[in-house]
Parts: C-alpha cells; sequence; structure tokens
C-alpha cells in the first residue's frame, strides 16, 4: 500500500507492507466503559472516538484486553486520529 503524505508543501511517499482496521469504529460509549473519560468535541455514545492519540490508544488495548480476557493487538490505531 502507498500513501502521500504532505509534509512542509513536499509530498513523501510512504509504502506500509500491511496493517490491520477494525471492522467496527470504537464508540465513545465502549472508550468511557473501559477508560472512564471521554475525551471527545463531538460527544454521543454512538459516535466514534476521535481526538485520541497513539498513547492513550495503547492504554484502551491494554486496559480493554484485561478486562475481555482476549488479546486486540495494540498497533490498531488508524482509526482514532
Amino acid at each position: 500500500m502507498m500513501a502521500m503524505i504532505m509534509k512542509n508543501q513536499f509530498t513523501q511517499t510512504v509504502r506500509v507492507s500491511d496493517f490491520y482496521i477494525g471492522k467496527y469504529e470504537v464508540t465513545q460509549k465502549l472508550w468511557k466503559e473501559i477508560m472512564g473519560n471521554n475525551p471527545n468535541y463531538f460527544k454521543g455514545d454512538d459516535l466514534p472516538v476521535e481526538n485520541v492519540g497513539w498513547y492513550g490508544v495503547q492504554e484502551f488495548i491494554k486496559k480493554l484486553n484485561k478486562k475481555t480476557g482476549k488479546n486486540f493487538k495494540k498497533n490498531l490505531q488508524c482509526c482514532f486520529f
């Protein structure tokens, strides 16, 4: 996969060998249940999470794994920015 990234008025080509994407968006309701807060600008239980950085996502996945007993991947981040 290739993507073009804008950087100071120039473009940069980035090649990604593979990546994971969730089947469903993480809702604010689920985020609040796992993390205990809602960092979103646009509020609504059924709306997707936004305004969360990479470290926040890592913590969310760690807590989600602990709560569910499942092993979700820690490199899932694309849908949160």
